[in-house]
Protein backbone atom coordinates (compact mmCIF):
# COMPACT_ATOMS: atom_id res chain seq x y z
CA UNK A 1 0.00 0.00 0.00
CA UNK A 2 1.13 3.24 -0.74
CA UNK A 3 2.54 6.14 1.84
CA UNK A 4 0.82 8.73 0.47
CA UNK A 5 -2.99 9.32 1.30
CA UNK A 6 -5.21 12.47 1.73
CA UNK A 7 -5.92 13.85 4.98
CA UNK A 8 -8.52 16.51 6.03
CA UNK A 9 -7.41 19.43 7.90
CA UNK A 10 -10.13 21.34 9.89
CA UNK A 11 -10.21 24.63 11.10
CA UNK A 12 -12.87 26.47 13.86
CA UNK A 13 -13.06 30.04 13.54
CA UNK A 14 -15.00 32.32 15.40
CA UNK A 15 -17.70 33.89 13.02
CA UNK A 16 -15.36 37.11 12.27
CA UNK A 17 -12.46 34.62 11.67
CA UNK A 18 -10.24 36.48 13.61
CA UNK A 19 -9.59 34.10 16.26
CA UNK A 20 -9.18 30.07 15.24
CA UNK A 21 -8.68 27.05 17.62
CA UNK A 22 -5.71 25.45 16.15
CA UNK A 23 -5.57 23.60 12.40
CA UNK A 24 -5.66 19.60 13.01
CA UNK A 25 -6.17 16.72 11.00
CA UNK A 26 -9.39 14.59 10.50
CA UNK A 27 -8.51 11.10 12.40
CA UNK A 28 -9.63 9.37 8.96
CA UNK A 29 -7.41 9.39 6.13
CA UNK A 30 -8.33 8.50 2.51
CA UNK A 31 -7.15 7.23 -0.86
CA UNK A 32 -7.54 10.15 -2.93
CA UNK A 33 -7.96 13.80 -2.17
CA UNK A 34 -11.03 13.68 -4.18
CA UNK A 35 -12.46 10.84 -2.27
CA UNK A 36 -11.69 13.10 0.93
CA UNK A 37 -13.47 16.05 -1.11
CA UNK A 38 -16.77 14.28 -0.82
CA UNK A 39 -16.92 13.80 3.10
CA UNK A 40 -15.98 17.75 3.60
CA UNK A 41 -19.69 18.49 4.08
CA UNK A 42 -19.80 15.40 6.52
CA UNK A 43 -17.13 16.07 8.92
CA UNK A 44 -17.79 20.13 8.88
CA UNK A 45 -21.11 19.12 10.19
CA UNK A 46 -19.91 17.08 12.67
CA UNK A 47 -17.69 19.30 13.78
CA UNK A 48 -20.36 22.14 13.80
CA UNK A 49 -22.75 20.25 15.25
CA UNK A 50 -19.46 20.06 18.93
CA UNK A 51 -19.85 23.82 18.69
CA UNK A 52 -23.14 24.04 18.69
CA UNK A 53 -23.16 25.60 15.79
CA UNK A 54 -20.89 28.91 17.40
CA UNK A 55 -18.09 28.22 15.30
CA UNK A 56 -17.38 28.88 11.41
CA UNK A 57 -16.10 25.36 10.06
CA UNK A 58 -13.46 24.81 7.50
CA UNK A 59 -11.61 21.85 5.63
CA UNK A 60 -9.63 21.48 3.51
CA UNK A 61 -8.29 18.21 1.90
CA UNK A 62 -4.52 17.42 1.12
CA UNK A 63 -2.07 14.67 -0.02
CA UNK A 64 0.46 13.90 2.69
CA UNK A 65 3.45 11.50 2.73
CA UNK A 66 3.24 9.16 5.67
CA UNK A 67 6.34 7.73 5.06
CA UNK A 68 6.52 5.88 8.78
CA UNK A 69 2.78 4.88 8.65
CA UNK A 70 1.92 6.34 11.40
CA UNK A 71 -1.75 7.70 9.92
CA UNK A 72 -4.89 5.71 10.59
CA UNK A 73 -5.24 3.34 7.06
CA UNK A 74 -7.77 4.28 4.49
CA UNK A 75 -11.31 2.88 5.53
CA UNK A 76 -14.55 3.41 3.94
CA UNK A 77 -16.49 4.68 6.48
CA UNK A 78 -16.92 8.54 8.51
CA UNK A 79 -15.38 8.17 11.97
CA UNK A 80 -16.74 10.96 14.28
CA UNK A 81 -13.09 12.12 14.08
CA UNK A 82 -10.57 13.34 16.97
CA UNK A 83 -11.85 14.41 20.32
CA UNK A 84 -11.56 18.89 20.23
CA UNK A 85 -10.26 20.51 22.85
Amino acid sequence: MSAVVAIMLVAACDPDLLHCLPVFHWDKTWMTVNECRQDRHHVAAIVDTRFDGKKTVMTDCRLYLDEHRAMPRPTPAITDGPALF
